[in-house]
């Protein structure tokens, strides 16, 4: 705690400045105190150090000597218990600026500068060009989990006849597209279970008829969804070769048999495909949200504008931004100079501009995101929270507690993810 005056507050351009003087009684403390630590330093004859009488100390100390010791934590206390307190709420708290306004013995006078919070424009936010991920789940893909999840447990028996759905093909494979092998697109030996849809669309089917030893071109369509972009919506072919047939004998799928995914309330064939459904559902919804925040948050920085930019949250972005630089250079066992050689930034005068203008995209994103989310209300509530808890508890087999418990200390950070989520599944309601 620290007492203060409110001398006076104005404003300059961007600034707010607020004229404090503090208490009189509080700043004689203060210089007492650097008194006191001065003294531990000094030595005088016949005493131990620290142990020499103030009235023999101050003899040997000049004042300048004491507002010097004693004005920066003064200064640190007052102004971090004006920032706390201050109600104001068109100001930016962080990176204040001080300045001595007048010292002595008897009176400290300052400064606190603070930036203004800047106003922003931002676009229609309800009506961004964005196309959502296809949340849909189909069976092939939930025929695909499952065949994985028990492909362990199967058995295959070799057979001479044509490959048929549901058979096991050992394969090879080249794709290529115009001609030319791709990443990703070659394999040998490979274990393929036709109809299982492990594969793009059209590229099981055309096994089927195919014996061991047999050898086929198929033309294939990567669809447009596919995460690549070379490759999406292309047409590829694949020379493909047959090692081997076999036909898949499952296990018995049985109560006992699902025990051992350890799944509560799945007892059956049914149940556990109706599981699997629903995380698949869960992992498309979560990707597409993860895919739309990417792209609305880009038209949010492109079509939003800043009154101006605060130096304070730039100096502030930018060392977050720097720090996380040296930390990748690091994990790839690089010195940052290297590291910035790596991706184009052959000056340190470029390497600051670009900090500069990432700092200037974040924050105005940050902006951005907090005027929409007051415009849609969004907040977190104590039943959001705990259904989050709830939520990790299920997944990982603990109790509620137990996780509450595990990230007590760490509030702030969940409740800023339930937040974000929160609003994002708000605003991709409006591109469904």
């Amino acid at each position: 705690m620290s007492n203060y005056k409110l001398i006076s507050k104005h404003e300059e351009g961007n600034t707010v400045i607020y004229k404090i003087e503090i208490d009189k009684k509080e700043w004689a403390q203060a210089q007492d105190k650097a008194l006191v630590e001065i003294s531990k330093q000094i030595r005088l004859p016949g005493f131990r150090p620290g142990k020499a009488p103030i009235a023999s100390i101050k003899k040997q100390v000049s004042e300048s000597d004491v507002i010097n010791q004693a004005i920066n934590k003064q200064i640190n206390n007052t102004v971090k218990y004006f920032i706390e307190n201050n109600k104001d709420e068109d100001v930016i708290s962080d990176e204040p600026k001080v300045d001595l306004v007048s010292v002595s013995p008897s009176e400290l006078l300052i400064n606190i500068k603070l930036d203004k919070t800047p106003e922003i424009k931002i676009g229609d936010y309800k009506k961004f060009k964005i196309e959502l991920l296809d949340d849909k789940v189909s069976e092939e893909e939930v025929k695909h989990e499952f065949n994985r999840l028990i492909k362990r447990d199967i058995m295959l028996v070799p057979t001479d006849s044509a490959i048929k759905s549901g058979d096991n093909a050992n394969i090879n494979f080249a794709g290529k597209k115009d001609g030319k092998e791709f990443d990703g697109g070659k394999g040998e030996k490979f274990d393929l279970v036709i109809g299982s849809g492990s594969f793009i669309p059209g590229f099981e089917e055309q096994l089927i008829g195919m014996k061991a030893g047999d050898e086929k071109t198929i033309d294939v369509t990567f669809p447009k969804s596919y995460p690549h972009d070379e490759l999406a919506g292309k047409p590829v072919q694949f020379d493909v070769k047959v090692n081997s047939v076999s036909n898949v004998e499952e296990p018995e799928f049985n109560k006992e048999y699902f025990t051992k995914f350890k799944i509560a309330g799945v007892e059956s064939k049914e149940q556990f495909v109706e599981y699997l459904k629903q995380q698949i559902v869960d992992w498309k919804k979560q990707k597409q949200l993860q895919d739309f925040q990417k792209h609305i948050s880009e038209e949010l920085i492109n079509s939003s504008s800043l009154s101006y930019y605060p130096e304070s949250l730039i100096k502030m972005e930018e060392r977050r931004v720097d720090e996380q630089t040296t930390q990748t250079a690091q994990k790839e066992g690089k010195s940052k100079d290297e590291y910035l050689q790596s991706i184009g930034y052959s000056e340190e005068k470029l390497y600051k501009e670009g900090l500069r203008k990432t700092a200037e995209r974040d924050i105005t994103l940050v902006f951005a995101i907090e005027k929409i989310a007051s415009e849609l209300k969004i907040e977190v509530t104590e039943a959001d929270i705990d259904a989050y808890f709830e939520k990790i508890a299920k997944l990982y087999g603990m109790k509620v507690e137990d996780v509450k418990d595990k990230y007590k200390n760490n509030l702030s950070g969940i409740e800023a993810f339930i937040y974000q989520n929160k609003l994002y599944e708000e605003l991709i309601k409006f591109y469904k």
